[in-house]
């Protein structure tokens, strides 16, 4: 059984669609438009999206934890993988670990980097 936070959210979710993902899913989000036409999202987990982005566009996702004494923050980089370049990293990459901001929990990380890979893409 997955957890809610499991799941990619909505706004990744309608990223990966734009994307061109098109695998199997056993539930979708549904979103109502002002004409009462509704659309349907990919509702998949965190570890499929980020298989897919891995496979499809050789887009590597790390995530580490900072451990402070009041918790712990993470932080994601987003890496495109590129045999031609020097150091074997694209140009599509994000910065460093940090620069794309702390999430409180890994699932809310690996969300927002899965949304950042899809942005590059």
């Amino acid at each position: 059984m997955f957890y809610k936070e499991d799941y990619i959210s909505l706004d990744t979710a309608k990223l990966l669609k734009e994307k061109g993902f098109d695998e199997y899913c056993k539930s979708f989000y549904k979103e109502k438009e002002c004409t009462n036409k509704e659309t349907f999202y990919p509702k998949v987990t965190l570890y499929e999206v980020q298989k897919w982005i891995q496979k499809k566009y050789q887009c590597h996702i790390q995530i580490i934890a900072e451990f402070y004494t009041n918790g712990i923050n993470y932080l994601f980089q987003v890496l495109f993988y590129d045999e031609n370049d020097y150091d074997c990293i694209s140009d599509k990459s994000s910065g460093l670990y940090g620069d794309n901001g702390e999430y409180k929990t890994y699932e809310e990380c690996l969300d927002a980097a899965i949304r950042e890979a899809l942005k590059r893409i």
